[in-house]
């Protein structure tokens, strides 16, 4: 019997025409689709040529330096062998005679790098350098719902405002690896890039006119973790608003200036003090904490202030001349600060971000094997690893009572903003919310986009809807849209901002480095380019389109158990109708459907899989009409990622906890070979 309770559908009474009863076999699209595919000669896609911060850019020597020596800074004469330790040997403090006759790319670091954490008493010290052990795995066997299944070390259960690593970073690094660092950012740079600890700040060991990047690595700042870089021109004695800031935040500091973004921003802040350009200085960010943060809460927007406060007054930084990237939570980090809620004194002029979350609030609500990705996130960010499970609620064991009850949505809600309830999360604390996306028009600030449309994280519909509100508030704004393109698409494995926006930041960076365009703002020409992973080499090709809307697309989960809940969610344009059809194991007429898009650019559908559904394949078909078209177009069921059938996987049980957010990759695995991808159907 066709089990139509299945999906929380409705059997449609429509004419055989309207609805097949067979799912179509995905040969072709429908000849009046309008679609438009020219792969450029076959090509993949090649980041933005003309400029410097290219992969094949050259490299070149930075200046040595003419500025007399600033009588405010001590300097220590003393006269030696040349060496290779960083330390002057002379006081005309215009060359670097202690690099001359060494290898140019010798590290001379102050090691180790501090992590500000103690091993031996399991808690923050100032300039430690131990690694922190927060993870810990829970017990294998029989789940017991209620029982406590922590994923960190006692003490380090994440509350709202208690984040894991805020005061000191949870990566260690070990003195190798730091002086393999330094000497591969100058090879790519052609700068020699020296590792100061946090304690030479107001220090002779911050040298002026230099010759070589400094990175003061670790600094404490309002209850965050900041780095700062400077270029190997940066003066002491530079007037205030000398250097254009460059500013990215992001989870741990160690390993975001180690593995993240800080070799590309090094190398950045290096090439811009070459060729007779100003120099800029960079900044690194935790963003109010390693772990269970994603700098939702309202202190946030206070402690960026205080950094670029620090950059401001201690390095001449310009606090109305600042760039900003990242991608997922270092794209809406970057979004937050640039659109400045609280008017602090500081200026975001230009923002690079790649799949921003851009609605916390039903972000959260979302969790499920459809963005396999927030399972995990919810048990990364409650700390309790069984928090991805259906029908999970915050236990009375972990000691958190305000917490007590709510359903891993809330928790994860609440520690992340201090509020459980989505429509205040997504109206107040969201970059999508009315003050931010004006504070972001009253600003200034142009902005580049980065989306995917099959994003396992960060939903394709609140990335359509924030692209599409800067559009509509005349915020300069451009997006390039990834079909089937996942969680950092253009991305090297492991990252999520890409070569792409790094050379869009490079070249709005441009603007405040060259002498003859003193005055200029960085800017992007509005529009929206697009752009299709190739199913068979998963290689990214360009797209034309006929027009400009952003491609329809269905989300669905790869697999869900019995007695799970997950929604489908439809993208497309406004006022767009859509048909679905769900073919049920054994049954021979699909379970069906219709609906039409809303104003918010989707439609959601839950789905409360019965306990006694049929286990195995569903297969899953789409049906579209958009506005003004006469008749629906058959989107075929290959449409997938990888051009097998759409079909929701229904399995017996949830699988057993066997260790920190278990059963996740299991259950929802990632789209083999299609890095941060979901499942689901696209129109192209």
């Amino acid at each position: 019997m066709l089990r139509s309770v299945f999906l929380g559908l409705v059997l449609a009474s429509c004419e055989a025409a309207s609805i097949p009863t067979q799912l179509d076999s995905g040969a072709q699209a429908s000849a009046d689709s309008g679609i438009i595919v020219t792969p450029d000669s076959g090509t993949s896609e090649t980041p933005d040529s003309g400029t410097a911060f290219g992969p094949d850019a050259g490299v070149e020597p930075p200046d040595a330096g003419t500025e007399p020596p600033d009588a405010s800074i001590p300097m220590t004469c003393t006269p030696a062998p040349e060496r290779c330790d960083g330390l002057d040997n002379d006081c005309d403090n215009e060359a670097d005679e202690d690099l001359i006759g060494c290898d140019r790319c010798s590290a001379y670091n102050e090691l180790p790098v501090v992590t500000h954490w103690s091993a031996s008493t399991s808690a923050q010290q100032y300039l430690a350098a131990d690694q922190a052990m927060i993870y810990v795995e829970y017990p294998d066997g029989t789940y017991v719902p209620g029982a406590c299944y922590p994923s960190f070390a006692p003490g380090l259960l994440p509350d709202y405002e208690h984040y894991i690593g805020d005061t000191w970073s949870i990566t260690a690094i070990a003195d190798s690896e730091a002086n393999t660092f330094t000497r591969s950012a100058c090879t790519l740079s052609g700068a020699p890039v020296r590792l100061l600890r946090p304690d030479a700040v107001n220090t002779e060991r911050v040298r002026s006119r230099a010759g070589a990047v400094q990175i003061i690595n670790g600094l404490i700042i309002d209850g965050s973790l900041a780095t700062i870089i400077l270029p190997a021109n940066w003066s002491a004695a530079a007037p205030a608003g000398t250097y254009p800031i460059v500013a990215n935040g992001f989870y741990d500091l160690n390993d975001n200036l180690f593995h993240q973004e800080g070799p590309d921003l090094t190398r950045l802040i290096a090439l811009s003090a070459q060729s007779g350009r100003t120099g800029a200085i960079g900044v690194l960010w935790n963003g109010g904490g390693a772990v269970s943060s994603r700098t939702l809460n309202p202190k946030s927007l206070d402690q960026f202030n205080a950094v670029v406060n620090t950059v401001a007054t201690q390095y001449s930084g310009d606090r109305h001349r600042i760039l900003m990237f990242g991608g997922s939570r270092g794209g809406s980090t970057a979004l937050a600060m640039a659109s400045n809620i609280k008017g602090h004194d500081y200026t975001v002029t230009f923002v690079a971000a790649a799949v921003p979350p851009a609605r916390v609030g039903e972000h959260s609500v979302l969790q499920s094997t459809t963005y396999p990705g927030l399972l995990a996130a919810a048990s990364w960010t409650t700390g309790l690893g069984d928090a991805w499970r259906t029908g999970w609620t915050y236990p009375s064991c972990a000691g958190l009572p305000h917490l007590t009850g709510l359903t891993a949505p809330q928790a994860h809600l609440y520690i992340l903003t201090g509020t459980s309830d989505p429509m205040i999360a997504d109206l107040t604390l969201s970059v999508g919310g009315p003050a931010f996306i004006n504070g972001l028009k009253a600003a200034g600030t142009h902005v580049y986009l980065e989306v995917g449309s099959h994003d396992f994280i960060v939903p394709y519909a609140h990335q359509v809807e924030y692209g599409a509100k800067l559009l509509a508030a005349e915020i300069p704004t451009h997006a390039d849209v990834l079909i089937r393109g996942g969680h950092g698409a253009r991305s090297e494995p492991g990252r999520v901002f890409s070569r792409v926006g790094l050379n869009r930041l490079w070249d709005a960076l441009q603007t405040y480095l060259d002498p003859t365009q003193t005055g200029q703002r960085p800017s992007v020409a509005p529009g929206v380019d697009f752009y299709l992973v190739n199913r068979a080499t998963h290689q990214i090709e360009a797209f034309a389109r006929s027009d400009t809307a952003f491609p329809f697309t269905m989300e669905i989960p790869r697999y869900t158990s019995r007695g799970a809940r997950f929604p489908i969610v439809l993208v497309g344009e406004i006022g767009a109708e859509w048909e679905v059809a769900i073919l049920v194991p054994g049954e021979s007429v699909p379970v069906l459907s219709t609906g039409t898009i809303s104003s918010e650019w989707k439609s959601l559908l839950w789905v409360d899989v019965p306990a006694d559904q049929p286990l195995g394949d569903h297969l899953v078909g789409l049906r579209i009409k958009k506005p003004g078209a006469a008749s629906f177009v058959t989107i075929p069921s290959t449409n997938t990622i990888d051009g097998t059938a759409a079909i929701i996987n229904v399995v017996e049980v949830e699988p057993n906890v066997s260790g920190g957010s278990a059963g996740v990759a299991t259950l929802a695995g990632q789209i083999p070979g299609f890095e941060g991808t979901n499942w689901g159907i696209s129109e192209y």
